[in-house]
């Protein structure tokens, strides 16, 4: 399979705010959230998948959206993972 996945990886600091933020259905907990996101990315890693688990600010995730002109949906998510991770890795 290969390839690579960048995964927003909110900490107890900045979960709620993420939460509100986001649409869709969230754990209570930040607790469960990476309990179940660990579940599909073990897998991943697995199949020989590289996954960035990326740290963020979300309110900079809001306002990049915002600018944007997008909701902060999974996909809005995704490519902004995506954009943190790849910013993180350059020399």
């Amino acid at each position: 399979m290969g390839g690579q996945l960048a995964v927003l990886w909110p900490d107890e600091g900045n979960y709620a705010r993420f939460v509100e933020i986001s649409e869709g259905q969230f754990a209570p907990t930040v607790e469960g959230y990476k309990a179940t996101a660990e579940a599909t990315l073990k897998y991943a890693e697995r199949k020989g998948v590289t996954v960035h688990r990326v740290p963020f600010d979300p309110e900079e995730l809001a306002q990049w959206a915002h600018r944007a002109g997008r909701a902060v949906d999974a996909e809005a998510r995704t490519t902004f993972a995506v954009m943190l991770a790849r910013k993180a890795n350059r020399p």
